[in-house]
């Protein structure tokens, strides 16, 4: 009898659900026949896309969540890349050719939101994580091409500037309008070369002050926005707790809109060091060394190898079988013995 009960409840159906990360449905769905075949599970992604729905006995239901936890916080990796909405067109290209031979030798996917007030698109690159940082990587490179100058014009030079049925932006660079400001209303973009070009010929035809360089794209914050030059920057500004962002106690690099999402990850990235005694998380050995040498919690090392271990009474009896805890006896013995020697001969 109690055979049997064991033997039903470890085939007993269950079903769980498995919140995916914003933007990651299509690469996890590429991956769900190969999870299906490992676990033997039965999953699929309901119409909202936004979860996966795992059916099955509970050793197939666990397995089939590990396997997508490895999928997600492993192989998937996401890019928020804002970029001007002047230069947009040039990294889309006719016809789309430009961002399908971005994306066409790498397992990316590449989308574009409306433009936003202050002049900005904002695009998600994501997919395979190694691919996420080449594809970010050969956007940027175009974009060094072009580039975005403000320029200060009068109303009364606004005709002598733009010439003659449009005579003066026949340089290949765009002369346009820019709405969000009266202070600084016209933008150049274009090649750089072809907006220096520009820019000479009007400073020597009719004086027009240049405000300045404009960024032509920005890495955001993928909780709360906020945009910087560099990607670095976004993860200073993580690490400063500004917002609900979190990034890996690790040396990878990795960040998340959130504490529990990168939490996850911080359990599969093998650059995390991580507590025995308390599960916090560590960028080396080192920094975990000194953790446990404070007696923050309670973990505690082996004096002899310094390997790490869960309690006082489990390091205790790794030591008793420790060679190199041994060892430190024997000589400390030595020492004392020594100095003992040296006391009585005195």
């Amino acid at each position: 009898m109690e055979r049997l009960r064991a033997f039903l409840q470890e085939n007993k159906k269950v079903t769980k659900t498995f919140d995916l990360l914003p933007g990651s449905t299509r690469f996890v769905l590429g991956r769900l026949k190969r999870i299906r075949s490992d676990s033997e599970a039965k999953l699929y992604v309901p119409k909202d896309g936004d979860q996966v729905c795992i059916q099955g006995n509970q050793r197939q239901v666990d397995f089939a969540e590990e396997l997508l936890q490895q999928v997600l916080f492993v192989e998937y990796g996401s890019i928020i890349l804002k970029i001007s909405s002047q230069l947009v067109g040039e990294i889309v290209g006719k016809n789309g050719v430009v961002i399908q031979s971005i994306k066409s030798a790498r397992e990316v996917d590449i989308q574009f939101s409306e433009p936003a007030n202050g002049g900005w698109v904002t695009s998600q690159i994501s997919g395979k994580k190694e691919d996420c940082t080449a594809a970010s990587a050969e956007i940027i490179q175009r974009l060094q091409n072009y580039e975005l100058v403000s320029l200060q014009i009068s109303s009364s030079l606004v005709g002598l500037v733009i010439g003659k049925g449009g005579a003066n932006k026949a340089f290949k660079c765009g002369l346009q309008i820019r709405e969000d400001t009266q202070s600084n209303p016209w933008i150049i973009s274009g090649p750089r070369d072809d907006v220096e070009e520009f820019l000479r010929r009007l400073q020597k035809k009719f004086s027009v002050p240049v405000l300045g360089g404009l960024d032509t794209y920005r890495f955001a914050c993928p909780d709360c926005g906020e945009d910087f030059p560099e990607e670095r920057c976004v993860l200073k500004h993580i690490r400063q707790r500004a917002c609900r962002a979190c990034s890996c106690a690790g040396e990878c690099g990795a960040y998340y809109a959130d504490k529990a999402s990168c939490q996850k990850h911080e359990a599969w990235c093998p650059w995390v060091k991580r507590c025995p005694g308390c599960h916090a998380a560590f960028p080396s050995e080192a920094e975990l060394a000194k953790h446990v040498s404070r007696k923050a919690c309670k973990a505690r090392s082996c004096r002899g190898c310094r390997k790490i271990f869960t309690d006082i009474p489990a390091a205790e009896l790794h030591q008793q079988s420790c060679e190199q805890y041994a060892e430190k006896m024997r000589d400390a013995e030595a020492t004392m013995l020594c100095h003992s020697q040296q006391c009585q001969s005195e």
